[in-house]
């Protein structure tokens, strides 16, 4: 009677963590676009005004409402020419436009450190990168 219950409680651990990987396995993202839908969060991004890399004042009211728009972070010392992240969404950043998504690069350096990286990038990203200082 033991036998059967020590074989019984084995098959059913076997089972669980079978489902249990099959479950993990099968619900990773894959592709770069199902990755970019995992991470988006619905939730309110808070009002900011910020300087972009040309000087210029960015407000996140002017969009709020009026369309979907995608916050990235990037570690300005860097640089957003080395943020993959960020290389992807310019790459990509015809597609996004078709969609109404508009998109923000958020860093902690000054205008002038991203307008260097904007230029080792090859002169221009097609989206702000603005400096929270």
């Amino acid at each position: 009677m033991k036998d059967r219950r020590l074989i019984f409680v084995l098959a059913l651990g076997v089972l669980i963590a079978t489902v249990t990987i099959a479950r993990i396995v099968t619900n990773q993202p894959q592709t770069y676009e199902e990755q970019v839908a995992a991470a988006v969060m619905m939730r309110p991004a808070p009002g900011f005004e910020a300087l972009d890399s040309e000087g210029h004042l960015v407000r996140l009211s002017a969009w709020l409402g009026r369309h979907r728009i995608i916050l990235v972070f990037f570690d300005g010392e860097r640089g957003a020419d080395q943020d993959a992240d960020l290389l992807k969404l310019r790459d990509r950043f015809a597609e996004l436009k078709e969609t109404d998504v508009k998109i923000v690069g958020v860093t902690l350096s000054i205008p002038q450190i991203n307008r260097a990286a904007m230029d080792r990038a090859g002169g221009t990203f097609p989206f702000p990168l603005v400096s929270d200082i």
